[in-house]
């Protein structure tokens, strides 16, 4: 069990005139006291201030709240604990109120509508936005600022106001979210009564990052934290509704305001409910009619996460006047504690164990059952599952784990297709189907198919062939939910008109995969996927089926689907649908989840009608929550009636799969409007984001001024290159550059190879720009575009005339890629000034990062600029860590155990190549368990080693520069070659049916295949020729792969020469492969070495063969094949100086040749190599034609 202790506070009011001579006492007793109840309940986690920090909203208030806070963390070290971090809400009190009321005020409190209201996040009501900005502008100083004592969490989203927000608290094995959100919005004076103020619902979206459910079903508890209680809301069911049935994990709600003690559910005696703890004025004002009374309290929350569910206890702290004027704190009397008890007996806020949580039946269908079917349902009704189902569904990333349905006969009857097949064929056996014959399935098959082969294939064509309409029906119902995946157990379930292989959902069509006959695939992570997992019906009456997950097949594909399917049973939230849970291997699917509930242990509903005892007991320690019901009554009785969220669901799947026309949002300017705020840990060497740019985590060094000025004034008759090291902060710098002249009122694009769907699209891209007109526009990594990249700035820049400014940013090493025939002035990114440092060094202190707090600033420059010279992400990374660079990098790798050190090692090989990988993608490259791949890949994600790309659902390490280190930290261990082994694995199967290299898994498979890549990473001839045999099932129809596997063999010391031309014959006859200049190239090379060697007419020929290909892959790609020409001049000229045919042969052979390689000197001056080989190759033949 996990528990997390949270100190509320709430209505501090420092700054109040009658504070100053009281607040001494009270500050004394409280610190005690707080020790004292950390001495019962264990150290503080958290600290939450809901709201009314301020008196007035002043900022010497905030510095009396800063003395309050380091004292309350000098107590909270010295009991055991570590620092935590702060949660906060404006109040009230916390806002700096106008001398006179203005219109925007007005329009808040008095004039307020749905037009102002509508107004606010859209820019309709930017005077009251700009209003509310002004009047939090201290408030908003001190929780930004990282002078406080205590630290804030990092949000993950900021939403439309000050207050707005969502963050994360994480604890090994358990995960606290908090919403915070500004109550106070129409609180901007004296003038608000209770049942007058209102939370907008977009200002619940907003702070979860416009995606509540989501956001919400991260954490295992969520907590909405607001100043006022929901009651002074003239909106409150609107937001409770919202909150309840949207934000699935928020069931706790933290308040302040009105200075009472009040601990109480809303909605009492409904399962779906708020439990409210509405905090004491820690030192408030109440006044009566008669005197003046004092109020002072806290509390301490302690949640537990058990294998039940979430529960809390709470402490309740108040405070009573002792003889002569102190102030005693105590148990709170008002709070109903049990006698002789300083906490509350636990309450249930997430129970995770009920299998059914409501006694409402559903009203019935549209589509009526039949009246054998009603008569089959009576007494085991569905009843609703609860808000927790419905919340998973509307999140739309939902795997459905199919087993076996119920089917209809030609009466009418109910029966269950699995065990009809059984009883089928036992009487095709001539075996009694009431006997205790103990057989499945799959051994019946195999009996009957050893007996007759045809019988067995007619027995299983005739069963799967025969399918009713209503039949059909259901299954189309069932692949209307919003599903990501669909593991089809069984191979009669799912059958729908149309192509098999694609039966169609609302939202187009699914991939259909085949994990009995099909090559494994991993489908792409924006695709819906159905998968066959056992087989499936095939046309003509035939099928192949395999019923059993212990049944491993010789094809090494089956292994590898087994492993699939299994890893995508729990690693996301999951409902088993069955009729019956004891065939087709459905129970041994729920089994795969984790025993142990964790955070990386998402939900799962089991829809079955009937379970054993001890199954019903096994479900709640797995964390799946049993709903009794057949399919049918499931489909007609949940699904149908819950269109709504099944509509949100299939929403956000359709969201998630046109991320690629999202991504085309090229303006700068709507790069303000990120939601994110921004992270610390692109000061500890993360890749930039615009948040972290937007929100002031970067310094602003001159860099970026200066490239702005330069590019105000310069002309646009070329196209402009930054280049510089990788993690020189060149993308920083271009960043910041593109927001100052968006803000001197530039129109400015911004495109990036990071985005996958923007390399997919270069005409689209190119056509967008022109759309929106943009005079300045930005590329960064364009060497990342590869042979691609010459094309975009081409067509971008255009011309002269088009008045366009295009600036490229690329590394020094791949800035050839970038280099094409249009005029290129070249600005080199250059070291950081001493006024830079400063800056940087101002930020790093500023955001509490540097690796010790009492570290000297010459301390940290030496870390930051001495140690790693021009290397800023480098020295970044030393400044915050406190460790050299490789050091560092070693020790965070080192750290992990074996299965994350090995995933980690995947994700780095694969982002050194500036590319990105999916989580499947992931999980699927070790042979590990899926369980413990899951939990380790968790682990990465969790301490910031590898992070999602701006929500692409592709996965990096943080940065490339680091991702490079470890990859060779692990190469000097000796661990690489499995790693790349495992990627190259996951990327030929995710990449196979790819041919062209603008996908983004293409493109990298082509890297990691490549015998220059791995005779680079030092490999061994063993290893390499593992990581070719490894994939060779999968890649034995893709040219390239050949080409690679045998120009490998060619080039490596001990390579085998016969093995090199069966590899490289094999890419010339394959499609793509016979007309493919480097496969030409390649194979002529290789024939003129075998023919120095070997001077048989045979090898003559071939070669005389070969000498005439080169000239024929010179003649179709001129200057476009630089390697061809090298190839002619260092290969085909020796072979002729000795070659054994005749006088005229030779010299028409050499003549063509020289002509040429002459016309190849105009790349002297950009290739070294080409210039080299010419000069030797002309020499040779000017003595042969002499």
């Amino acid at each position: 069990m996990a528990k997390i202790n949270i100190l509320h506070l709430t209505d501090i009011h420092f700054g109040q005139p009658w504070m100053a001579p009281r607040w001494p006492s009270i500050r004394e007793n409280f610190l005690a006291d707080l020790d004292y109840l950390v001495q019962k309940c264990g150290p503080v986690d958290i600290v939450v201030i809901s709201g009314d920090i301020a008196f007035s909203g002043s900022p010497k208030e905030y510095d009396q709240a800063n003395d309050l806070l380091d004292d309350m963390l000098l107590h909270l070290e010295s009991s055991g604990g570590l620092i935590p971090p702060i949660v906060a809400v404006p109040g009230n009190h916390d806002v700096h109120r106008q001398e006179k009321s203005s219109l925007a005020q007005m329009a808040l409190e008095r004039m307020w509508d749905s037009e102002i209201a509508d107004g606010i996040g859209t820019g309709g009501s930017e005077e009251c936005i700009e209003f509310l900005e002004n009047s939090y502008s201290a408030y908003k100083k001190w929780i930004s600022s990282s002078s406080k004592p205590l630290p804030t969490l990092d949000v993950d989203y900021s939403g439309l106001l000050v207050g707005d927000y969502s963050a994360r608290f994480i604890k090994p094995g358990f995960a606290v979210g908090f919403l915070g959100i500004n109550s106070g919005m129409r609180h901007v004076s004296d003038w608000a009564k209770q049942g007058a103020l209102t939370i907008l619902p977009k200002q619940i979206q907003s702070a979860a990052g416009g995606d509540l459910p989501r956001w919400a079903h991260q954490n295992d508890i969520s907590i909405l934290v607001t100043h006022h209680p929901l009651d002074w809301l003239d909106n409150s069911d609107e937001v409770l509704d919202s909150i309840l049935y949207e934000g699935g994990s928020v069931r706790l709600h933290l308040c302040g305001h009105l200075h009472d003690q009040k601990y109480v559910r809303s909605r009492s005696g409904s399962q779906d409910s708020l439990l409210i703890h509405q905090g004491q004025s820690l030192f408030g004002a109440e006044w009566t009619p008669h005197k003046r009374r004092r109020s002072h309290g806290y509390s301490i929350v302690q949640l537990e996460k058990g294998e039940s569910g979430v529960s809390m206890v709470l402490w309740p702290r108040s405070a009573s006047e002792a003889d002569g004027g102190s102030w005693r704190f105590d148990k709170s009397l008002t709070a109903g504690l049990p006698r002789g008890q300083d906490f509350s007996d636990p309450e249930w806020l997430l129970k995770r164990s009920a299998t059914i949580h409501q006694d409402d039946v559903v009203s019935e269908p549209s589509n009526k059952p039949t009246e054998n079917e009603s008569r089959q349902a009576e007494g085991r009704l569905i009843r609703d599952p609860g808000s927790d189902l419905k919340s998973l569904l509307a999140t739309g990333e939902c795997t459905l784990i199919l087993g076996d349905i119920a089917t209809a006969d030609s009466d009418g009857q109910l029966i269950l297709p699995v065990h009809d097949l059984r009883r089928f064929l036992l009487e095709r056996l001539g075996l009694d189907s009431s006997e205790n014959f103990n057989a499945s399935v799959d051994e019946l098959v195999s009996i009957l198919g050893s007996e007759d082969s045809k019988a067995a294939i007619s027995a299983l064509g005739y069963f799967l062939g025969n399918k009713s309409d209503r039949d059909a029906a259901m299954a189309h119902q069932i692949l209307r939910g919003p599903w990501t995946r669909v593991l089809n157990l069984s191979p009669a379930a799912m059958e729908i008109e149309g192509d098999s292989r694609q039966p169609e959902s609302d939202q187009g069509s699914y991939l259909g995969y085949d994990a009995v006959s099909d090559r494994f695939r991993i489908p792409g992570h924006l695709s819906r996927a159905l998968i066959w997992v056992n087989g499936r019906h095939l046309p003509g009456g035939k099928a192949e089926v395999r019923f059993s997950r212990d049944v491993k097949l010789r094809d090494d594909s089956r292994g590898r689907w087994s492993a699939f399917v299994d890893q995508s049973a729990i690693v996301g939230p999951t409902v088993y649908l069955a009729d019956e849970i004891n065939e087709l291997d459905l129970w041994s699917y729920v089994c795969l989840r984790e025993t142990a509930k964790s955070r990386s242990q998402p939900a799962g509903f089991l829809i079955c009608p009937d379970l054993s005892d001890r199954q019903a007991r096994m479900l709640d320690v797995y964390n799946v929550t049993w709903v009794k019901s057949s399919v049918s009554e499931f489909v007609h009785g949940y699904l149908q009636p819950n269109q709504e969220h099944m509509a949100v669901g299939n929403q956000r799947i359709r969201r998630r799969i046109r991320t690629a026309d999202l991504s085309m949002e090229l303006s700068v300017s709507s790069k303000r409007k990120v939601q994110s705020s921004g992270s610390k840990e692109y000061l500890k060497g993360k890749e930039p984001d615009w948040a972290d740019i937007v929100q002031g985590f970067a310094a602003p060094l001159s860099k970026g001024t200066e490239l702005a000025s330069f590019l105000e004034t310069a002309t646009s008759d070329r196209v402009y290159l930054v280049e510089g090291t990788a993690g020189s902060g060149r993308t920083t710098a271009l960043m910041q550059a593109a927001l100052i002249l968006d803000a001197q009122g530039h129109r400015v694009g911004w495109i990036e190879s990071r985005n996958s769907q923007q390399v997919n699209r270069i005409s689209d891209l190119v056509d967008r720009v022109v759309l929106d007109e943009f005079d300045i526009v930005f590329v960064d990594d364009a060497d990342g575009f590869g042979a691609r990249a010459v094309d975009l700035v081409r067509n971008l820049w255009n011309n002269a005339a088009s008045q366009r400014k295009v600036v490229i940013g690329a590394r020094s090493v791949r800035s050839g890629l970038v280099r094409g025939e249009y005029p290129l002035e070249t600005l080199v990114d250059g070291d950081l000034s001493e006024s830079d440092v400063g800056l940087l060094l101002d930020k790093l202190f500023e955001k509490n990062v540097v690796y010790d707090r009492r570290a000297s600033r010459s301390d940290v420059r030496n870390l930051l600029v001495s140690v790693s010279g021009s290397q800023l992400l480098v020295g970044m990374i030393q400044a915050t860590s406190g460790l050299p660079f490789n050091r560092k990098v070693a020790t965070e790798c080192d750290s992990l155990n074996d299965v994350s050190k090995f995933l980690y090692g995947v994700v780095c090989v694969v982002t050194a190549e500036a590319g990105v990988i999916t989580r499947e993608q992931v999980l699927a490259s070790s042979d590990t368990t899926p369980q413990v791949a899951v939990k380790s890949f968790y682990t990465l994600c969790t301490q910031n080693l590898v992070r999602e790309v701006a929500n692409s659902g592709y996965y990096e390490a943080r940065h490339r520069i680091v991702a490079a280190a470890v990859r060779d930290h692990l190469n000097s261990q000796g661990a690489l070659g499995p790693i790349i082994c495992g990627a190259v694995r996951v990327f030929a199967a995710a990449a196979a049916d790819l041919r062209t290299h603008s996908e983004p898994e293409r493109r990298v498979l082509t890297r990691l295949v490549s015998h220059t890549y791995l005779i680079d990473q030092g490999l061994t001839l063993e290893e390499v020729r593992r990581i070719y045999d490894e994939v060779e099932h999968i890649l034995d129809e893709d040219f390239n792969f050949w080409l690679q596997r045998g120009s490998f063999e060619l080039e490596v010391s001990g390579g085998d020469t016969a093995a090199a031309l069966a590899y490289l014959t094999a890419a010339r006859t394959l499609s793509g492969g016979e007309n493919d200049r480097k496969v030409l190239t390649t194979f002529a090379r290789l024939r003129l070495q075998l023919a120095r060697s070997d001077h048989s007419a045979d090898a003559t020929s071939l070669a005389i063969g070969a000498v005439k290909d080169l000239h024929a892959v010179i003649r179709r790609h001129g200057t476009n094949s630089p390697h061809t020409i090298v190839i002619l001049a260092r290969y085909a000229v020796p072979w002729m100086k000795d070659a054994p045919i005749s006088v005229s042969e030779l010299s028409e052979l050499a003549r063509e040749t020289a002509r040429w390689l002459d016309f190849a000197e105009i790349l002297d001056d950009s290739n070294s190599q080409v210039a080299e080989a010419r000069a030797v190759g002309l020499e040779t033949l000017n003595q042969i034609l002499a």
